[in-house]
């Protein structure tokens, strides 16, 4: 058992991490189209979730598949939510199932096909869309394939528990209630499946072992249990997709901690609509009707609450490299009064700079530095646009061209990053020796760069003094490797691979020491005339 739940949430988190980059790669603008069209609006979202859940009879399934969308950037929080708040919904239909038909549809019967086809596609397809896509595939399968091993290590675990204890009289009451809570909310974490826990406490209740009010809580249980899911997905997953895991925790803690609270009166509400429907009175049926009341009590009162659930998420799970993407110093406040907006941009400015500078010395790479370098031309973006707001109000010249060195800087700032992006693409590749010794000479002066004192008053002729040093080492370097060609030391393209690498260094120097000299020229505008672009 303990082999199958390790090797289960592996092949569940492998499962994750393949569907996220594979969406990421060929999902492009079809996919994410196709996503904003079937969630622009609650309605649309709360749908495509219920009708999904009710298709594949796995809460499980769409919950990962709606957290794979969000960490591929595919779907909002907004979005999402009220995908997995329809899901919520539509996992009653396993109980409706279980109650009007005794069957089950198995989602794992797609895992090993979707494993298969994705796996080829991926290996065997020239399109890297398609490559992509296939990794998705086999990835998705990988976690329905996960959750069935999982599943399957606990299989029978119900058999073993004697549930009747907790209804007997004389104990059912509050931690009776409590306790078939935990049970219902263990047995769908452990077997991974909200479907199998409901079946067993449905086939309790037809057969007398519960009674009604304790196969209640058994399935309030069930629902919350199937939050460990959401939980596992995000594990490693971005920030905005711990969100959605949260808020779906939320609900169904909300939705759960009502349906216990007014546990006597809903069941009295579930029979009058048994009555009205002429169903059966059949305790498997009166929970499935429980069942589905109580998630879409609590999908109704998530409508008000959406917009404060929202803001309060925006702020929980906030890492450090998320803060670069988000302006410290700009508000709605100051935007309107020119001489507060560019106080304001200064000390932006001066932050963009500073974390600019802490990317340049960071030992990060790849992905994590590629991630950093679009959060900062993100908040290089919120930047611009804080700019043209302040400068649609009337502002004195003297500030006006302020406002356009502080664009000058963000301009330089962002070649930087691009150029900084081309150098990890770059070192990707397999890079000639020479490359390490050429940077040998030209790293010290993008430290030396990197060390200026900004507030300083001979920073602009230091920075000049830099720049004018570098250009007089880069060019040294590029006559001593064409020598070396000449001399059979390297040959032609060896020298083009270091030209180039040493080309995009020079541009990350240069445009890094412009914005240095833009930004010290706007603090201390003695010290000379704006450096020419």
């Amino acid at each position: 058992m303990l082999s199958l739940t390790i090797g289960g949430l592996g092949l569940f988190l492998l499962g994750m991490s393949l569907m996220t980059e594979g969406l990421k790669l060929s999902g492009g603008k079809t996919l994410n189209a196709v996503l904003q069209r079937w969630t622009s609006t609650r309605l649309r979202s709360f749908t495509t979730g219920f009708a999904a859940t009710a298709l594949v009879q796995s809460s499980s399934a769409v919950t990962v598949s709606v957290i794979g969308f969000v960490n591929a950037g595919m779907l909002n929080l907004a979005q999402s939510m009220w995908v997995l708040f329809g899901s919520n919904v539509g996992t009653t239909m396993t109980a409706w199932i279980v109650a009007l038909i005794g069957l089950k549809v198995k989602i794992d019967i797609v895992a090993l096909p979707a494993i298969g086809f994705g796996a080829m596609a991926h290996l065997f397809c020239r399109s890297m869309r398609w490559r992509a896509l296939g990794g998705a595939v086999s990835g998705l399968g990988l976690v329905f394939f996960g959750l069935s091993l999982m599943q399957s290590a606990f299989t029978g675990i119900a058999d073993q528990i004697d549930l009747a204890w907790l209804s007997e009289s004389g104990f059912f009451g509050f931690f009776g209630l409590l306790g078939l809570v935990l049970v219902g909310a263990v047995l769908t974490a452990l077997m991974q499946s909200s479907s199998a826990s409901l079946a067993v406490v449905l086939t309790a209740v037809s057969t007398g072992l519960l009674s009604l009010e304790a196969g209640a809580a058994a399935v309030v249980g069930a629902n919350l249990g199937t939050t460990v899911t959401a939980i596992l997905a995000v594990l490693n997953a971005t920030s905005t997709a711990k969100r959605v895991a949260a808020a779906h925790v939320i609900f169904n803690i909300l939705a759960g901690g009502l349906a216990l609270l007014f546990l006597t009166p809903m069941l009295v509400i579930v029979s009058a609509i048994q009555n009205s429907l002429h169903l059966a009175p059949n305790p498997a049926v009166s929970l499935a009707i429980f069942h589905t009341l109580f998630n879409l009590t609590g999908a109704l009162i998530m409508i008000p609450m959406t917009r404060r659930v929202t803001e309060f998420l925006e702020t929980q799970f906030v890492s450090k490299i998320d803060i670069l993407s988000t302006p410290q110093f700009l508000d709605a406040a100051t935007v309107s009064s020119p001489d507060s907006a560019v106080r304001a941009l200064m000390l932006e400015e001066n932050r963009l700079l500073a974390l600019v500078r802490e990317m340049l010395l960071s030992e990060d790479r790849g992905e994590v530095l590629i991630q950093r370098i679009g959060l900062l031309g993100s908040l290089i973006s919120q930047i611009n646009e804080y700019i043209s707001k302040a400068a649609a109000n009337r502002v004195p010249q003297e500030l006006i061209e302020i406002f356009q060195e502080v664009i000058s800087i963000n301009l330089h700032t962002s070649e930087v990053l691009e150029n900084r992006a081309e150098l990890e693409l770059l070192e990707g590749r397999d890079l000639p020796d020479q490359v390490d010794s050429a940077l040998t000479h030209c790293l010290p002066y993008l430290r030396r760069l990197l060390e200026i004192d900004m507030q300083s008053i001979d920073a602009s002729d230091r920075v000049d003094l830099i720049l004018l040093d570098f250009q007089q080492e880069y060019e040294s370097l590029s006559g001593l490797l064409k020598t070396q060609v000449g001399a059979g030391i390297i040959n032609m393209q060896q020298l083009q691979a270091v030209t180039r690498y040493l080309a995009t260094f020079r541009r990350v120097v240069r445009q890094y020491g412009k914005s240095l000299k833009y930004f010290v020229d706007i603090q201390q505008p003695e010290s000379g005339a704006a450096v020419q672009n």
